[in-house]
């Protein structure tokens, strides 16, 4: 039954002398409504039904939609995520695997779960902290270990450091001369230096100078690996250097771990490494700005 649409007559209903008689049929109007009212209980016309509490039973709720600021979902799966498929709804985003992350894939397109991309987890590779080096040859000193790196790990590891802050600046080639440069630099933003040095010839006989800072004696036969890190706040240089009787690294010799008082700020535009007497002949430097 719908709702009730006659109108009651109450012309004969308000004043003390009026005929009851001519009243009747209004009265019985008005009884039928009463009556039509409660039979449209639950009708598309009628009045929708209350619960016990008199409150509307969430059966009778309808989906709201994202325009008027609900979801226009009825269903969820622990782990969904909402986000906007077009500009007047909302989709759903199913969990995704076990460890990927969600990834923006530019305006207009919807996100999505992939694996990340910054991971260095093979068994050559060896993470310490904001250090990531690859390594092939270890050498201790009572309990002190100093991992060396060689180019093409030093590559796979620094390739998933440029993702978490970590940029190569530049790379010097320690041949030739007796002063190697890194120009041009521009160091504002960046907390740290991490410099790596690959298979320096250390039987110069000399010292080894950054900014005029001696890092180390190159005295002996075989070659130097390892890495320096300079905070360019305090400017406080730390070498950790291992002597290798070849370029590869094979039988490590020792190790030489140094602290130094640097030159290098981020107002440094260059980075500079001299040798107190004779001249490079092999090696490479690569310079790396951690911020």
């Amino acid at each position: 039954m719908a709702w009730p649409t006659v109108v009651v007559d109450t012309t004969n209903m308000d004043a003390a002398g009026d005929n009851p008689g001519n009243a009747r049929a209004a009265i019985k109007q008005m009884a039928d409504n009463v009556n039509a009212i409660k039979d449209a209980k639950g009708a598309a016309s009628g009045v929708a039904p209350l619960d016990s509490s008199s409150l509307l039973p969430v059966a009778n709720l309808p989906t709201s939609p994202a325009t008027k600021g609900g979801t226009g979902q009825v269903s969820f799966a622990v782990g969904d995520l909402l986000y906007a498929n077009s500009t007047t709804t909302l989709a759903k985003l199913p969990p995704g695997t076990t460890g990927h992350v969600i990834t923006s894939n530019g305006a207009g397109a919807a996100p999505s779960y992939q694996a990340p991309t910054a991971s260095v987890s093979d068994a050559s590779t060896t993470v310490k902290g904001i250090v990531e080096l690859a390594t092939t040859a270890e050498a201790t000193t009572g309990t002190d270990t100093v991992r060396a790196v060689t180019p093409a790990g030093l590559k796979a590891a620094t390739d998933a450091l440029v993702i978490g802050g970590m940029a190569l600046l530049g790379t010097v080639n320690l041949s030739g001369g007796s002063t190697q440069s890194l120009s041009g630099l521009t160091l504002t933003g960046y907390k740290k230096l991490h410099m790596v040095i690959d298979a320096l010839d250390v039987s110069i006989g000399a010292d080894l100078r950054q900014n005029g800072d001696a890092i180390m004696a190159l005295t002996g036969s075989g070659y130097c690996h390892g890495k320096l890190d300079v905070d360019l706040t305090t400017s406080i240089g730390e070498s950790r250097l291992v002597i290798g009787a070849s370029a590869s690294l094979a039988n490590p010799l020792t190790i030489s771990p140094v602290l130094w008082k640097s030159d290098l700020t981020n107002a440094s535009t260059s980075v500079t490494f001299t040798l107190s007497a004779g001249v490079y002949s092999a090696g490479t430097l690569y310079v790396y700005g951690v911020k």
